[in-house]
């Protein structure tokens, strides 16, 4: 398995409390989010050489919480996100040190208002030396 697929996994499984699940590439029926959702994405990875032995590798991995309703905590949900992404930042996990997290968007306000949906986004960058 690649490294960034073990990242992510690891970090979804660091998220058991919100029922999260690692997903390659998700996609989510409106109707089905009926209940808070929190999926795991690796999307990409960087390498650069430190020296002829070892060399630095960038994981960004994406977080998503989502959750449809006609009343939305607004507040709660991004006191929820923000939460989980302060949850890794200096943590190590599979070899990993979690440097930077990143709230984008930390809700988007068109999928609200139009479809009564919040979706907040944590990135996460990672780095490695090997």
């Amino acid at each position: 398995m690649s490294d960034i697929i073990t990242l992510a996994q690891s970090i979804a499984e660091e998220l058991v409390d919100h029922n999260a699940e690692m997903l390659i590439a998700p996609e989510f029926d409106l109707p089905s989010l009926a209940t808070q959702r929190v999926v795991v994405a690796p999307i990409a990875q960087e390498v650069k050489i430190l020296s002829r032995a070892s060399r630095e590798i960038i994981f960004r991995i994406d977080i998503a919480v989502l959750y449809r309703a006609k009343n939305i905590d607004i507040d709660a949900m991004l006191e929820l996100v923000q939460s989980i992404g302060e949850s890794f930042l200096g943590k190590k996990i599979s070899g990993a040190t979690c440097y930077s997290i990143e709230y984008n968007p930390i809700y988007d306000a068109e999928i609200l208002r139009t479809k009564n949906q919040f979706c907040g986004v944590v990135n996460l960058a990672f780095k490695a030396v090997k």
